[in-house]
């Protein structure tokens, strides 16, 4: 189960704010998740929402911010852990909720050099050629 936060509400909880913080964004219009890690909530979520607001580059997740509204995403802490543990916590929570394939992951933090540089090519073919892909959900 996942506990919604807001930004208002983050600022009260001073014990996570400087720990390292696996956290879950979804999406309430399609249930789509988000798994990030930070040792700085509070700056973490004003930049998700800036970059929802200002990144030019094509990002499905701050695409779906800017068509449902920021107002549809809540977020969540899923586990507060050592620094140094992070990145392995993080990974776990993108398998466990397989956000690389049904969710907004982009990149694996575990990929290597040379499938981060793979998965680039796809992923700039696929925005590309997008318009092949989405289906017209209008009635």
């Amino acid at each position: 189960m996942i506990d919604s936060i807001s930004l208002p509400d983050l600022v009260h909880l001073s014990w996570i704010i400087f720990m390292g913080t696996i956290y879950c964004i979804v999406c309430l219009k399609n249930n789509k998740k988000y798994i990030g890690s930070s040792t700085n909530m509070y700056e973490r979520m004003k930049a998700h929402y800036k970059s929802s607001v200002w990144r030019k580059k094509n990002n499905p997740l701050y695409g779906d911010m800017k068509l449902y509204g920021r107002e549809q995403f809540i977020w969540g802490v899923l586990e507060v852990v050592d620094e140094e543990d992070m990145l392995e916590r993080e990974k776990h929570w993108i398998r466990e909720y397989n956000t690389i394939e049904e969710g907004y992951n982009i990149l694996r933090p575990y990929l290597t050099e040379e499938e981060k540089r793979e998965y680039k090519r796809w992923n700039r073919n696929f925005y590309r050629n997008r318009s092949k892909y989405t289906v017209d959900t209008s009635p």
